[in-house]
């Protein structure tokens, strides 16, 4: 009953006939009747000797506390739940939060406080995303060193991927977007994107030197013959990421990150891999050419073997 006076009841609903809306009855007492601890009190209650006040038979003290009680897993919490402003990131936001719980907060036993959003997915899954990317290093590092058959060649191409952050950061930074879980997404894929153009320059440096062309002049040659396609795959992959990165509709706040981390890092890398892989490469193998007329070098003792090869069958064919 006290119920019901105070909060209401619904007690029935009414269905009309020309639409299938309801209302819901609700009973309960004038709320212009209830404005003091006074009037409250004057509320009568069923006892087993009639009618009472209220107030002869309990207390009334101002206080605060929650309008309802939540439980989860038989514990009682409160949701304490708020939205960014337009031009703050969750990072600094989770900063500043933390900092005041730290400053104005003293909690009671028994109180604890848990975390959750953006920030402690990120939180929660970092150490796993970069498990997942040391991972597929590995792997791509052990893949290219036995294609190459060197332990450097892969370490050319893997110097351009710390650099590849440049362009992850500063797209970032000009679009005011803050850095989320999406966008290590996003890096893992790129990764791959820029190795691939790595491998391809590499290897063709490769050829031309297995050709004793020198080093120098060899990948000069390769980054020049190997200009074109990089960028004409690049600038189509930009093209193509261009609307969900800057446009993005309704829905798209998840692959928005994705498309703005592939966009900066892929761009970066197309000049990285031009510019920096061919300069590390002379660098690390300019002694190649010093083998190019050793005759003890594996490479001219098989040359010279397949030559005798062939000019032995040239005299049995003769």
């Amino acid at each position: 009953m006290l119920q019901t006076a105070i909060s209401g009841t619904t007690a029935s609903t009414i269905s009309t006939f020309s639409s299938s809306e309801t209302y819901d009855v609700v009973v309960e007492i004038d709320p212009e009747t209830l404005t003091t601890v006074d009037q409250l009190g004057q509320l009568l209650i069923p006892s087993n000797y009639g009618m009472i006040r209220l107030d002869t038979v309990a207390s009334f003290e101002r206080t605060t506390s929650p309008v309802s009680i939540t439980r989860e897993n038989r514990v009682r919490v409160n949701h304490v739940t708020a939205d960014l402003l337009p031009g703050y990131s969750a990072s600094v936001v989770q900063n500043e939060v933390n900092a005041a719980l730290d400053e104005y907060l003293i909690l009671p036993d028994g109180i604890e406080i848990v975390q959750s959003g953006s920030m402690s997915d990120f939180a929660g899954y970092m150490g796993t995303l970069i498990m997942i990317v040391l991972l597929a290093l590995f792997l791509v590092y052990a893949v290219m060193a036995a294609q190459f058959e060197s332990l450097i060649d892969p370490l050319i191409i893997f110097a351009t991927i710390p650099l590849l952050m440049i362009g992850v950061i500063a797209i970032h930074l000009i679009y005011g977007q803050s850095f989320s879980l999406f966008s290590i997404v996003g890096i893992v894929a790129l990764i791959g994107v820029v190795v691939n153009n790595g491998i391809v320059l590499i290897d063709c440096i490769n050829r031309l030197v297995r050709q004793r062309v020198p080093v120098r002049q060899a990948c000069l040659q390769a980054a020049y013959g190997r200009l074109r396609p990089i960028l004409m795959t690049t600038l189509t992959t930009i093209l193509g990421l261009i609307p969900m990165a800057f446009f993005p509709g309704e829905g798209a706040e998840m692959l928005q990150p994705i498309a703005l981390t592939f966009t900066g890092g892929i761009l970066t890398g197309a000049f990285l891999t031009l510019l920096l892989s061919p300069v590390l490469y002379s660098i690390f193998n300019e002694r190649r050419e010093k083998r190019y007329d050793d005759p003890e070098s594996l490479t001219n003792q098989l040359r010279e073997y397949d030559g005798r090869r062939l000019m032995k069958l040239d005299d049995f064919v003769g």
